[in-house]
């Protein structure tokens, strides 16, 4: 049976242990609890299992050895002036082959490193997925606290020894650091490509003083004689565990924090903003529809006065020829009148439907291998699409089955522009944009003067 509420909870998920500790920062030791191998199924389900027995503090840290993490260098020019979200974003395009996680749907968090080459810049980025830290939110709102960050153990097991030489093997990412150089990638430990990724950051290393080592795995014999091995991790997991508090509320220890996802300023989904730059289009149709509407009105009251001139004639007693003769010559006029008016009640009802068809469209032609970036007004007039793809003929092929998706909505679509670029790796992208027009609004707007101007003419 727990006590009075602890203010921080510190969530453990690691490869075949799970634990928590509570930390009340007034005072009182902490309460660490160690519930065995963690559950599969992502960050929610463990965090539930270790939270079962009983509510957690009011901020909630997750520890997470499954988190993706790795330092990656990047062009210093690339990234002058950018600001921090920004830089993340950039990092989330560059490390999503290796990830897996797609940059549309990561949550990172990178902070600069020393260590980089001439002309880079070294950051070190945590990537989780965002739905579930979505989920992980969801789970602590219930329970009655909130998410204060998820990290990566690496340089949490050493973080008193940041001066020294010091090595840190976990299940899927080892960390190599002296002074003015760290160093962290993603290899399974003791794994071939680990063995070789180890032993050409340990040669760099080389000096007089032995290299710190604590992991899950033991120093290669190549290179076991300048190591000093510390033994396992994680170290005592107790007052480990309970140390690691102060990541609720500062940066204190220097290491890459995903925090909860952010509510002041938080933007809509991109469908929402699609849909809302959808709606501001078809407005503009809309009202061009509304006059077309008046002018139907209009013409309905010119068939009303041809109605009661008949009836004039009936009264006065006209021959039948006389009012056959009136019938047929104002008979061409009415029916164009009346083509005019049918036509502008089926464009009207087309307007309704087109910018969902043109959601439905994109989300069903667009391969893997395009990613939108804006789906949205486009600076003249119409929509503009915006993305990157892996080559120009994943765009063309985009934009072909796009236009013939669209062609009977009535919308038109042509390349604006293609661009290639370059990443950070050497690896060629394509930035693009396409332009989409409603037909019906163009030629509603460049058929109006000729009506208009038959109208005078007739008058």
């Amino acid at each position: 049976m727990r006590g009075r509420r602890s203010s921080t909870t510190v969530v453990f998920i690691g490869a075949g242990r799970l634990a928590r500790a509570d930390v009340d920062e007034r005072g009182g030791a902490p309460r660490v609890e160690i519930r065995g191998p963690a559950p599969s199924g992502g960050l929610e389900i463990a965090a539930r299992t270790a939270l079962a027995s009983g509510a957690p503090g009011a901020r909630v840290v997750v520890v997470d050895e499954a988190a993706w993490t790795r330092t990656v260098d990047l062009p210093a020019a690339a990234t002058e002036g950018l600001a921090a979200a920004e830089i993340d974003r950039a990092i989330a395009y560059e490390l999503e082959p290796e990830s897996g996680i797609a940059a549309s749907d990561a949550c990172v968090a990178s902070m600069p490193v020393p260590g980089a080459p001439d002309g880079k810049r070294r950051y070190w980025a945590t990537v989780v997925r965002a739905g579930e830290r979505r989920a992980l939110e969801a789970l602590l709102h219930e329970r009655g606290s909130r998410l204060a960050g998820i990290v990566h153990p690496a340089g949490l097991a050493t973080a008193a020894d940041a001066d020294a030489r010091r090595v840190e093997v976990w299940e899927q990412a080892t960390l190599v650091a002296a002074p003015g150089s760290l160093d962290v990638f993603a290899a399974r430990a003791a794994g071939r490509p680990w063995q070789q990724a180890i032993q050409e950051r340990l040669t760099s290393l080389a000096g007089s003083e032995p290299i710190a080592w604590r992991g899950r795995a033991r120093p290669p014999a190549a290179i076991a004689a300048g190591v000093d091995d510390r033994g396992e991790l994680p170290p005592d997991l107790e007052p480990w565990l309970a140390g690691l508090a102060p990541l609720a509320r500062t940066a204190a220890i220097a290491v890459p924090r995903i925090g909860p996802e952010p509510r002041a300023r938080r933007w809509p989904s991109p469908v929402l903003v699609s849909a809302v730059a959808l709606l501001l289009v078809a407005g503009g149709a809309w009202l061009d529809a509304r006059a077309l509407v008046r002018e139907r009105d209009e013409r309905e009251g010119e068939i009303t006065k041809r109605d009661s001139l008949r009836r004039e004639i009936a009264k006065r007693g006209t021959t039948r020829a006389d009012l056959a003769k009136r019938v047929g010559e104002m008979r061409e006029p009415l029916q164009a009148k009346l083509a005019t008016i049918e036509r502008v009640v089926g464009e009207w009802e087309a307007q309704r439907g087109r910018p969902g068809a043109l959601l439905r469209a994109l989300g069903e032609v667009r391969p893997p291998t395009v990613v939108l970036s804006y789906v949205g007004p486009a600076e003249t007039d119409g929509v503009a699409v915006r993305g990157i793809a892996t080559d120009r003929l994943d765009v063309d092929r985009f934009t072909a089955a796009l236009a013939d998706r669209l062609r009977g909505d009535r919308w038109d679509v042509r390349p604006a522009s293609a661009t290639l670029r370059v990443g950070a790796t050497a690896r060629p992208y394509v930035e693009f944009e396409l332009a989409l027009t409603s037909r019906a609004a163009v030629e509603s707007a460049a058929s109006r003067p000729a009506r208009n101007a038959a109208a005078r003419g007739r008058s």
